[in-house]
């Protein structure tokens, strides 16, 4: 947890309550996301925010941000009753979102982004002051450690720096805005961290609260970084807190608040992996592109192989290049088929299946319904003659909503409504309904409560047990050990020698954790 001192204390001429939530109802429909919430936030805190995937979290940092209203409720802000406009009425307000699935243009320069939304601060006669701007983004990149060019372009950066930006934009704003006391909402924001990123944004929220007297809301299913970084944490449960300050918090009180039980002894294995594997289903070799070179691996048959690395390693490039959506050379067999110049449309008709690291931009279309969004892969078996068979394409959707236990149990519900961790299960039940013969999953379990990613465990156990071959990037080590029959890493693009990680024997994150650098 974090220090006493944090917790107790309020910068000086603020008021002691930087936010106070009482009765926040929300309803869609017949659903109650939220129910007489309520809960306060102390100036200059950090407030842990855990749940299962659907337990109204998403509600209520949109309502936090302006994004929904309540249906009942009262929003106090520095002691003031409000009711915000919109999003940019909380911005102005000094209450700031960082997004997991991010919010910045990709064709800006990282200084564009900062100040994005406020570029009227900026501009005489039409013109834009585009020196002032950058000397902003220098001064604050600077002072948050992060090594980063105001003009690089924000869309060539890596998804977990792009996260930073994302952090950095906050003070940036803060600053222009003259906001004495930013609120922070940060939403997943580890997701895609590890190693020297993930210690960096431990500084930066560090420095958040030390230096710019900011008060923090933290949502996140990594339970021990809501430990780590939290005052007091908050337990919500079906739209309902229950209980608002976890005393002496442990990950497996938390778990058992969250779901009802304690955390599974042995989390990782439901359905321990086969210790051999069939013939090679994936076999890559010289494959070469501007992020990897020379990597040579194979995937049996009921393999689960594990790719690491940090965050600019080129292990979210490779998964990209293996299905086809990023150009590369060299050699790629899927099924004994070179595939190294096929289309996407080719790897799958062989029996790919690719779950991608960013699931909004890549994964699923969220203006869909989650019926659209599973079968549009499949549609080829469902149609004759052109004609797709709407009854069938339902009771296949139907079929992989019951098996993934995605919640709302509802074909037509639209997946953008989704939690995160259940629109993760669309993503995935899309590949299952094809029986695919390899799986090549990014992170499958980022922004997953516990009790998904034992589901998400156990359907790739189940998977490799039925002959699939797997491939598992991840920047979760402890996921990969566990997980892996079979252990690489990627450093500067390069390919280590295997670790080999029979379930009698896994290797353990100190022994390897070298190979990521």
């Amino acid at each position: 947890m974090a220090s006493e001192a944090s917790r107790a204390g309020t910068a000086s001429g603020g008021p002691s309550a930087h936010l106070e939530l009482k009765g926040v109802t929300k309803r869609f429909g017949a659903v109650t996301a939220l129910d007489d919430v309520g809960f306060d936030i102390p100036l200059g805190t950090t407030l842990g925010f855990v749940g299962e995937n659907g337990a109204g979290k998403s509600t209520l940092m949109n309502i936090l941000c302006g994004i929904q209203r309540p249906d009942a409720g009262t929003f106090v802000l520095h002691g003031e009753p409000v009711v915000l406009a919109g999003p940019r009425d909380a911005v102005l307000r000094g209450i700031f979102r960082v997004y997991q699935e991010q919010s910045l243009v990709s064709v800006y320069p990282i200084y564009q982004n900062l100040l994005l939304g406020l570029e009227d601060r900026f501009s005489r006669f039409g013109v834009l002051d585009r020196r002032a701007m950058r000397a902003i983004a220098k001064r604050v990149l600077g002072d948050l450690e992060i090594d980063l060019a105001p003009d690089v372009i924000t869309g060539s950066l890596n998804f977990g720096t792009r996260q930073l930006v994302e952090i950095a934009r906050v003070v940036a704003q803060s600053e222009v805005l003259a906001i004495r006391y930013p609120l922070v909402l940060l939403d997943e924001p580890t997701a895609s961290l590890s190693g020297p990123e993930l210690d960096l944004f431990y500084r930066i929220v560090d420095r958040l609260k030390t230096r710019y007297r900011a008060s923090i809301v933290f949502v996140s299913h990594r339970l021990e970084e809501v430990l780590r970084l939290s005052d007091r944490i908050v337990v919500l449960k079906d739209g309902r807190v229950v209980d608002r300050d976890v005393s002496e918090p442990t990950e497996g009180k938390l778990h058992r608040l969250m779901v009802g039980r304690e955390r599974l002894g042995d989390f990782y294995a439901v359905g321990r992996q086969r210790t051999s594997a069939g013939p090679p289903v994936l076999r890559v070799a010289g494959f070469t592109s501007d992020a990897f070179a020379d990597v040579a691996f194979e995937v049996g048959e009921g393999e689960v192989v594990g790719i690491g690395g940090l965050v600019q390693s080129g292990k979210t490039e490779l998964g990209l290049a293996l299905f086809g959506v990023m150009e590369a050379s060299g050699s790629v067999e899927i099924a004994g088929v070179e595939v190294s110049r096929a289309s996407p449309a080719a790897r799958i008709a062989l029996g790919a299946g690719y779950v991608p690291l960013n699931r909004h931009r890549d994964g699923v279309m969220l203006g869909r319904s989650n019926l659209e969004n599973i079968a549009l892969p499949s549609l080829d078996r469902f149609s004759r003659g052109g004609i797709v068979s709407g009854r069938a394409v339902r009771r296949m959707a139907e079929a992989q909503i019951e098996r993934l236990n995605i919640r709302p149990r509802d074909p037509d519900y639209r997946t953008g409504a989704l939690s995160g961790g259940n629109q993760q299960k669309v993503v995935l039940a899309k590949w299952l309904a094809r029986e695919p013969k390899l799986l090549v999953v990014d992170n499958p379990t980022r922004g997953v409560d516990a009790g998904a990613k034992e589901e998400i465990y156990r359907l790739l156990r189940e998977l490799a047990e039925r002959g699939c071959a797997i491939l598992v990037i991840s920047d979760d080590l402890v996921e990969l050990i566990e997980l892996s029959n079979r252990l690489f890493f990627l450093s500067s693009g390069r390919l280590s020698d295997p670790v080999p990680a029979p379930a009698e024997a896994k290797p353990r994150e100190h022994d390897i954790v070298s190979l990521m650098f």
